[in-house]
This record gives structure tokens, C-alpha cells and sequence, in this order.
């Protein structure tokens, strides 16, 4: 029986899907509101804060989007796409 910990972060789920399914980490985006998704974001190439994020989370994580929400996630991802 295989026994998995009730406690897998966003980081490790990031990165193990990563490698099952082979993406380069330069195709990565991830976008998080918390500080509990600071280690998700330093897993991917380009990781965000959407805007609404507390100020402790801010205050770890230096990439943070223009907005809150699906709007910062939106923006974002057209700015992204742009480059």
C-alpha cells in the first residue's frame, strides 16, 4: 500500500509535475496569493503574486502582478505571451 503525507505542498506538486510530464521549467507559470505559494513560485520560470497577496507574502517574493485576481493572472499572461 502506498502511503502519501497529507501535507504535499504546491512546490513539490509543481515540480513533480514537471518532471512526470517532461515541460521545460522555461515554460512554467504559476501564480499564487499567499505566502504558502511562495516555494510553487520559485519552482517555475515565471512565478507571480497576483496583487491582492498579503504584505508578508510580498514581502518574499519579488515578482507580484499589476492586479488582484483574474485580472492580475490575465494581464499577466497576455505580457508573458507578448515576449
Amino acid at each position: 500500500m502506498l502511503c502519501i503525507s497529507r501535507r504535499i505542498s504546491a512546490g513539490s506538486s509543481v515540480t513533480y509535475l514537471i518532471k512526470k510530464f517532461s515541460i521545460p521549467v522555461n515554460q512554467t507559470i504559476a501564480f499564487g496569493d499567499s505566502g504558502n505559494d511562495i516555494n510553487m513560485l520559485n519552482a517555475v520560470e515565471y512565478g507571480y503574486l497576483v496583487s491582492n497577496a498579503p504584505a508578508e507574502a510580498k514581502q518574499l517574493y519579488p515578482s507580484i502582478a499589476e492586479h488582484p485576481y483574474n485580472k492580475g493572472i490575465l494581464t499577466t499572461l497576455t505580457h508573458i505571451v507578448k515576449e
